[in-house]
């Protein structure tokens, strides 16, 4: 999208929807050369698109879910996100349990690294995490 309007600037502004971001790596997964997974996700904005969270298979396929653990932890990570998810929890609440869930991949898989960084990316972040300016903020971080 191109900005400028009348007061001069010009730019270019790009915005970027979780269900295009996830069709897209999908499309490039499933072309080869790549062997990875990802969990996209994000606010896909008005007219009833709400949130989104995707997981891209290494093989391309793109599945919508409302939680989601890829990688060599997920098996005990996502036995805590099923244990514990509530499509109806605050932002500090889901913060808290990925937090937890990558911990507890982190203690039952030798293969799952060491540290726990959560981040939210967001237009408004509660006063609990950070500003309401869309920058990413750091909302924990931990070496397990």
């Amino acid at each position: 999208q191109r900005g400028g309007g009348g007061g001069g600037g010009g730019g270019i502004t790009a915005r970027f929807r979780a269900r295009g971001v996830a069709r897209v790596l999908g499309r490039k997964l499933a072309e080869g050369g790549l062997e990875s997974a990802f969990i996209v996700g994000g606010n896909d904005g008005g007219g009833g698109g709400g949130g989104a969270l995707m997981t891209v298979s290494p093989e391309g396929h793109v599945e919508e879910t409302a939680y989601a653990a890829v990688g060599s932890g997920m098996g005990p990570a996502a036995a805590e996100l099923m244990g514990r998810y509530d499509p109806d929890m605050t932002l500090k609440e889901a913060q808290e349990l990925v937090r937890d869930a990558v911990r507890r991949g982190i203690r039952e898989d030798l293969g799952s690294g060491s540290s726990v960084n959560v981040w939210t990316v967001a237009p408004q972040v509660d006063a609990d995490s950070g500003g309401g300016d869309g920058i990413a903020r750091r909302y924990f971080e931990d070496v397990a």
